[in-house]
C-alpha cells in the first residue's frame, strides 16, 4: 500500500515530490503552505516527477527467502541504486516487500 512514516520512511531531507505524496498538497489552497514554493521550484526544475533525481519506489524479491532491512544498500546491476528505508514480508504476497529510495541514473 505504501504507507510512509515520517522519521523512518522519509525525514525532513525529502520532499513531497520525492517520496510520492504530491498528490496531498493542495497547490490552489489560497494563501499555499509551508513549502510550497520549494516544491514548485523543484518540479519546475525537473519538469516532471519522473525526472527527479531520487524518489521512492515499492519493491518485491523475488526470491522468497531473503528479508529487507532499515538502511540496507539496494544494488542493481552492480551498481548501488539506493537504501531501503522500510521492508517487510508481504504474506499475500509470499515474499519481502519494501519502500526504497532509490537515486535515478
Amino acid at each position: 500500500k505504501g504507507y510512509r512514516d515520517y522519521g523512518h520512511d522519509m525525514d525532513n531531507t525529502d520532499t513531497l515530490l520525492e517520496v510520492g505524496l504530491g498528490f496531498t498538497a493542495d497547490f490552489e489552497k489560497e494563501g499555499g503552505f509551508l513549502g510550497m514554493e520549494a516544491v514548485q521550484a523543484q518540479l519546475a526544475a525537473v519538469g516532471s516527477v519522473a525526472n527527479l533525481p531520487k524518489r521512492m519506489i515499492q519493491i518485491l524479491l523475488d526470491d522468497p527467502e531473503p528479508l529487507l532491512h532499515h538502511g540496507e544498500v539496494v544494488y542493481r546491476d552492480g551498481k548501488i541504486v539506493g537504501d531501503v528505508r522500510s521492508g517487510s514480508f508481504g504474506h499475500s504476497l509470499g515474499r519481502a516487500v519494501g519502500l526504497v529510495m532509490c537515486e535515478s541514473g
